[in-house]
């Protein structure tokens, strides 16, 4: 018999930390960044610059770099700029920190 992988419950969903569940309003993060594809690709490259020991731009009680972009991002504090012909993709497609 197959071993199933517990998911978590669909009634419940949320960002598992440690023995709490964070929940994170897609709608709000939608609201920031309309297009799914494009929340996911932001998201993963604010991971990785916090990865690499940018500074937090929230204060969260959580470890988890993923927990604290998607924070950040929901809370505004991360913008996105979609590359022009202009830039050819030098300064797009990355998110940028607001700073004030």
């Amino acid at each position: 018999m197959k071993k199933r992988l517990n998911a978590g419950h669909a009634k419940n969903p949320g960002i598992k930390h440690g023995d709490r569940i964070v929940k994170l309003p897609i709608e709000k993060l939608l609201d920031r960044i309309e297009n799914p594809f494009q929340l996911v690709i932001v998201a993963a490259r604010r991971v990785r610059q916090i990865t690499n020991k940018a500074p937090k731009l929230v204060d969260i009680k959580c470890s988890k770099d993923t927990t604290t972009a998607l924070y950040e991002i929901m809370q505004g504090k991360i913008s996105y700029r979609q590359a022009t012909p202009e830039t050819d993709g030098k300064d797009g497609d990355k998110p940028d920190e607001k700073t004030g």
